[in-house]
């Protein structure tokens, strides 16, 4: 639609997320894992160089936590759960060194 005055690249992301944890104010540990999956588009324009990005993801992780507070109380989940959304635009331009 734009004829050759832009150039547009396209794809699909997908992450994996495996991690550990310590906390430094409490006694305890704690585990997330998750994954995310997106797409993007970007549209660069040959003259200008002038740039816009678009970018959607969905990420979805799992937990585990236990640990013990201040006052000794032992907090502890095998199901702590978290869902994201993120959406996301820039323009720029792409800058030579000459620039």
């Amino acid at each position: 639609g734009f004829g050759d005055k832009w150039i547009h690249y396209k794809g699909l992301m997908l992450r994996h997320l495996q991690s550990s944890y310590t906390p430094e104010d409490y006694a305890g540990i704690g585990k997330i894992y998750g994954r995310t999956a997106g797409v993007y588009s970007t549209w660069l324009n040959r003259e200008s160089r002038a740039y816009y990005d678009l970018v959607a993801n969905i990420a979805r992780y799992k937990g585990s936590y236990g640990l013990t507070n201040y006052s000794g109380v032992r907090v502890e989940s095998d199901e702590a759960r978290l869902n994201a959304y993120m959406l996301s635009a820039e323009t720029g331009r792409r800058m030579e060194k000459q620039d």
